[in-house]
Order: structure tokens, then sequence, then C-alpha cells
């Protein structure tokens, strides 16, 4: 019972470049102890068990076999009084602390979070200018930002409205993955034009954003495709 209950204590272990040096060693120890064992022991020779090495290498394979058990035993002992005295400095070092307040253990409901969001992307919005063609996110009159957000084409009453609602919707602001603000028609040729992968024109970090592609050679693909169609209708316009 006491060993179960000992086997069922929650152990922490620290994976350091040390630790996994010494299963390295480990490993290797292992494997010269198997050839040690093998050299002392049976073979076998028409149905006969018989020594495979002579007396003298037998004898001197049992005792490398001791002395590295030896060593190893010595080893083990130091590592673990070593880790021992780690987790007793660890221990009284994180005495003071409350670790649920860091590790998530104990989540706490806080707008923090979203205030730090609405005060860093959104209050700034109007101010943001697309990283491509370095004019403002946002239109300057509040009603072409109006026309963008009609369910459909069907709630356009004339010809007009369908092509500035058009409009509106290629110009409308879009967030990729790095955080910055883009017009959506300058994404999406900063996106779909060589050089593919660029980073951003503001922050330098890489552009990922669900409605394009991040496979470079996809993209490539696509260019060319369109490239290809470009000159077709080229051709055809200059025969007729």
């Amino acid at each position: 019972k006491d060993f179960r209950k000992q086997a069922a204590k929650e152990v922490t272990v620290r994976l350091t470049q040390q630790k996994l040096k010494s299963l390295k060693q480990d490993t290797e120890t292992l494997k010269v102890v198997g050839n040690l064992r093998h050299v002392d022991g049976d073979s076998v020779s028409w149905n006969a068990k018989v020594k495979a090495h002579g007396a003298k290498e037998r004898k001197d394979a049992r005792r490398n076999i001791k002395k590295i058990t030896d060593s190893e035993i010595a080893k083990d002992l130091a590592a673990e009084e070593k880790d021992k005295q780690w987790q007793i400095d660890e221990k009284s070092r994180l005495a003071g602390y409350d670790i649920s307040a860091f590790d998530g253990s104990n989540p706490q409901p806080s707008l923090k979070a979203l205030v730090r969001f609405l005060i860093d992307r959104i209050w700034r919005l109007p101010e943001e200018k697309c990283p491509v063609c370095a004019t403002l996110v946002l239109p300057a009159n509040p009603d072409e930002l109006l026309t963008l957000y009609k369910s459909s084409s069907s709630d356009c009453k004339t010809e007009k409205e369908k092509k500035e609602r058009k409009r509106a919707k290629q110009n409308r602001p879009i967030r990729p993955i790095c955080g910055c603000w883009y017009h959506y028609s300058c994404l999406d040729k900063f996106m779909r034009e060589p050089p593919f992968g660029a980073s951003c024109l503001s922050c330098k970090a890489r552009v990922y954003h669900p409605d394009w592609s991040d496979n470079i050679q996809t993209l490539e693909r696509e260019w060319a495709n369109k490239q290809a169609r470009l000159r077709e209708i080229e051709d055809v316009k200059m025969f007729l």
C-alpha cells in the first residue's frame, strides 16, 4: 500500500540539457553492458551450450560490468541529491508567490484584455493608414462606410448605390494576422502578386489571412495562370 501511495504521488522532473545528455549516456552505457554480458554468455554448438569466450575474458567482462554498475549508481545518487536540493530551493523561492495568478489554474473574469484590444486596435482605427497605398483605411465620409454593411446588392435601390457598394467592398478595412489594417483590394494585390510571402510594409511581420492561401507555391501557380490568361486575351485582341 505504501508503495502504491508513493507511486501515485505527482513527480516534478526538470527536462534540462543535462538530463538529455544523461539519458544519452545511459543508453550508451546499457549498450556497453549488453556487449559485456554477451562475452560472459553461452553459445549453442551442436545442441550443446558452450562458453563463447575464454575464462579470462569472461572474468574481465564481469569485473567491468560491476565497475560500470557501481559508477552509474554513484552518479545517479549524486544527481538525485542535486535534484532534491533544487526542489527545496525552488520551493523556498516560490513560497512568497501566488502561482495560480500566473499559470492560468485559477482564472478570474476580467475585461482588461478586451479594453487593451479596444484601445490598441480599435480606438486608433480612424487614424490607421493602409501600408500599401498609405491612405486612411476608413473613408472620410461615414455614409460610404454605411454602404459597406448593407446585407446584399438587392438592398441598393439604384444602380449608383450598387456601384458605390461594390467600390466600398473593395476598399473595406481588413486586418490580417500581423495586426495592421489594409484596404481589401490593397491586401488582395499584396497577397496575389510577387514577391510572394513578403513581410508587412508597416510592422515587418509575415502577412497571413484565411481568405488567401499561405502556400507560396499555390500563389505562384495562380499568378502564372492569371498571366497566361492575360497573354491569351492580348493575342486574341491583336488577332482581331
